[in-house]
C-alpha cells in the first residue's frame, strides 16, 4: 500500500519539475522585458481611476478609451520630457560657451581676500616645502573645476540624449503593454487570482496595498520633483544664474534620489556667487534653497505617500534606497511596493496563526488564570 502511493506521487513530482523547468525558460524569455512590463502596470494603476471614468463617457468601449489612454500618456508624459530633453542640450551647450568665454575675465575679490588673512600666511609658512597657496594657482583651480562642471552637464545631456534614443523600442513595447493592460487588466487579474489559494478578503487586501502604494510613490515623487525644480529654478531667476531650467531640471532629478536631493545644485551655485563677490545673492540662495526648496520635500512627499502607505518616512527612505540599488531607478517605485506588501503578509500572517503564535498562547492563559480565580473567589 505505501508503494502505491509512492508510484502515486510522481507523476505529481514530474509534473511539478517540468512546470517549473517551463517557468524558469519563461521568465527567461521575458526577463528583457521586464521594466516595461512592470512599468506598464504601475502606470496602468496609478491612472486606473481616469480610464473607468474615460469608459463610462465613452459608453463601455475598451478598445477606444484604452487608445485614448495611451494617447493621455504620450501627449502628458512624453512630448513635455522631449521638450525638457532639448530645451536642456541647448542651455547645456549655452552654458558651455558662455563659461569658456567669460570664466578668464571673471575677478575673484574673495579669493584675494582669503590668501591674504593670517590664518593662510600661517598655513603657507607651514606647508612652504610642499605647496603655496597663490591668488593665481587657487583661482585656476577654481576656474578648472567650474569648466568641469559645465563639461559633465554637456556629457550628462548627451547621455541622456543617448539614452532616450536607444530606450524609444523599450517605450513602444511599454505603450502596448499598457493598451492591453487598460483593455484586458480585469479580466486578466481574475484569472490570476482564480490560481491563489488565499481567500477573497486577502486577495482583496494586496491588491488594494498594491494600488495604494503605487499611486502614492507615483504621484508623490513626481509631484515633489516638479516642485522643487520649479522652485530651484525660481531661485536661480531671482539670483540671475543663467540656464535655470536646465538646474531645474537636473534639481528634479536630484530630488528623487535619496540623501543626494537638490543641495548638490544649488550649493555648488552659492560657492560660486561667493567666489565672484554677490554675498547677498549667495546668501538668498542658500536660504531659498534648504528652507523653500528643501523642506518642500519634507512636507509634500510624507504627506503624499506616508499618507496611504501607512509606512513610517525612515522605512520608506531605507525602502527606496535598496530598491535603486536592486532595480535601478525603478526602485524609486518597486521599492516601498515591495516593503508595504511586506508588512501586509506579516499581518496576514499574524491574523492566519494567530492561535498558534507564543504571544497569542500567552494571552490565553493570563485569561484563563483570572478566570479561575474569579471563580475561586
Amino acid at each position: 500500500m505505501p508503494q502505491n502511493n509512492e508510484v502515486g506521487r510522481y507523476p505529481l513530482y514530474f509534473f511539478i519539475v517540468i512546470f517549473l523547468l517551463i517557468l524558469y525558460l519563461f521568465i527567461d524569455l521575458f526577463s528583457p522585458f521586464i521594466f516595461d512590463i512592470l512599468w506598464a502596470l504601475i502606470l496602468v494603476v496609478v491612472l486606473y481611476p481616469l480610464y473607468l471614468k474615460l469608459l463610462k463617457f465613452t459608453k463601455n468601449r475598451e478598445t477606444l478609451s484604452s487608445l485614448l489612454m495611451c494617447l493621455f500618456i504620450v501627449l502628458i508624459i512624453v512630448i513635455p520630457f522631449v521638450l525638457i530633453i532639448i530645451t536642456l542640450a541647448k542651455e547645456s551647450l549655452q552654458l558651455y560657451s558662455a563659461i569658456n568665454g567669460k570664466l578668464s575675465s571673471i575677478s575673484f575679490p574673495v579669493v584675494k581676500k582669503f590668501l591674504t588673512s593670517e590664518i593662510v600666511e600661517k598655513l603657507n609658512k607651514l606647508t612652504a616645502p610642499f605647496f603655496k597657496l597663490t591668488p593665481g594657482s587657487l583661482e585656476k583651480g577654481i576656474v578648472t573645476g567650474i569648466k568641469n562642471i559645465s563639461s559633465f552637464m554637456v556629457l550628462l545631456t548627451k547621455t541622456v540624449l543617448k539614452e532616450f534614443a536607444s530606450s524609444f523600442l523599450h517605450f513602444f513595447f511599454f505603450l502596448i503593454l499598457t493598451y492591453y493592460f487598460f483593455k484586458y487588466g480585469d479580466p486578466l487579474l481574475k484569472e490570476l487570482l482564480k490560481l491563489s489559494p488565499l481567500s477573497n478578503e486577502k486577495e482583496e487586501k494586496i491588491i488594494r496595498k498594491f494600488k495604494d502604494v503605487a499611486q502614492a510613490t507615483v504621484i508623490g515623487n513626481i509631484t515633489t520633483a516638479t516642485i522643487q525644480g520649479v522652485l530651484g529654478a525660481i531661485g536661480f531667476i531671482i539670483v540671475g544664474i543663467s540656464s535655470p531650467v536646465l538646474w531645474g531640471t537636473v534639481m528634479a532629478f536630484m530630488s528623487l534620489v535619496p540623501i543626494v536631493g537638490t543641495f548638490i545644485v544649488w550649493i555648488p551655485a552659492s560657492i560660486y556667487l561667493i567666489i565672484i563677490g554677490s554675498y547677498g545673492k549667495a546668501l538668498f540662495l542658500i536660504i531659498w534653497g534648504s528652507t523653500v526648496v528643501g523642506l518642500s520635500d519634507n512636507f509634500i512627499k510624507p504627506l503624499i505617500i506616508q499618507g496611504k502607505t501607512n509606512l513610517h518616512s525612515i522605512i520608506i527612505f531605507f525602502s527606496i534606497l535598496g530598491g535603486i540599488k536592486l532595480f535601478g531607478f525603478s526602485g524609486i517605485v518597486l521599492g516601498p511596493i515591495i516593503t508595504a506588501l511586506t508588512f501586509v503578509f506579516f499581518e496576514m500572517y499574524k491574523e492566519e496563526f494567530k492561535n498558534q503564535l507564543p504571544g497569542s498562547i500567552k494571552i490565553k492563559k493570563e485569561e484563563i488564570e483570572k478566570a479561575l480565580t474569579k471563580k475561586d473567589d
